[in-house]
């Protein structure tokens, strides 16, 4: 097998004055590998691709995704077959970090995108089966894939998923973009730090938060939850009722001797 990958980093300073310090942080990574000799027949994660599957062969990646699509796509109820729809590997991941410093002031945020890639909602698939899903008896959109299976999204997702669909119904890509952190802090005058504590040099309070904004229209919680991925052939990535990230909120003051 193999892997080729390319990382990028580049770090800028748009703004530098004797108040104002704006430093900017830029990371860009992807990889692709590929299987280029096998000693035994192609073979697949699970003989079934009814909810995709992760299937090894040669010349091609071993995270690719194969799933049902129909066979006509303009007569989407004649049939099905087996496909690639996708990988689990994403496109790329980037990355922004900004520290910006304003005289006594200091605001740090860091953004992660990932692009592509691909996601098994069984916990959608639960509740649809249930008829519990907030979307169940949602009209089905013009022009939606869906349309074929019924007009309404779920009994329309179980249809496509259980005969000639699965890609339509609860296959889904797990791009996003989230705020991963932020703070804002304040470094107390020195006047009043010295009158408080003449032993300090500083006292800077800082409020940050983790896991504060994600934007996506995977429609689960949260993409980046992943189960079964241990491994490289326990890695398909699946949704089935994961704790989501919290956020969390601190409040810290640090001293300087």
């Amino acid at each position: 097998m193999q892997t080729r990958g390319l990382e990028v980093g580049l770090n800028v300073i748009p703004v530098q004055t004797r108040s104002l310090q704006w430093s900017s942080n830029f990371n860009f990574f992807m990889s692709r590998s590929k299987v280029l000799s096998l000693p035994v027949p192609t073979f697949r994660q699970s003989t079934n691709a009814r909810y995709g599957s992760l299937q090894i062969e040669v010349g091609k990646s071993p995270t690719q995704v194969i799933a049902w699509v129909p066979l006509d796509p303009n007569n989407p109820t004649v049939g099905r077959k087996d496909a690639v729809i996708g990988d689990y590997n994403p496109d790329y991941k980037l990355s922004w970090a900004s520290d910006l410093k304003f005289k006594k002031f200091r605001v740090y945020w860091l953004f992660d995108h990932y692009q592509g890639g691909w996601i098994h909602n069984y916990t959608e698939l639960l509740y649809d089966f249930a008829s519990n899903t907030k979307d169940f008896t949602d009209p089905v959109p013009a022009g939606s894939p869906l349309a074929p299976y019924g007009t309404q999204m779920g009994p329309a997702r179980i249809k496509a998923g259980t005969t000639n669909c699965s890609a339509c119904a609860w296959m889904q890509p797990m791009t996003y973009t989230k705020l991963r952190e932020a703070s804002i802090g304040y470094e107390l005058p020195s006047s009043f730090t010295r009158r408080v504590w003449t032993g300090a040099r500083y006292v800077r309070a800082t409020l940050s938060g983790r896991n504060l904004l994600i934007f996506t229209k995977y429609r689960g919680g949260d993409p980046e939850v992943l189960v079964r991925s241990n491994t490289l052939w326990t890695q398909w990535r699946s949704d089935i009722w994961p704790y989501i990230p919290y956020r969390s909120f601190w409040f810290s003051l640090d001293i300087g001797f």
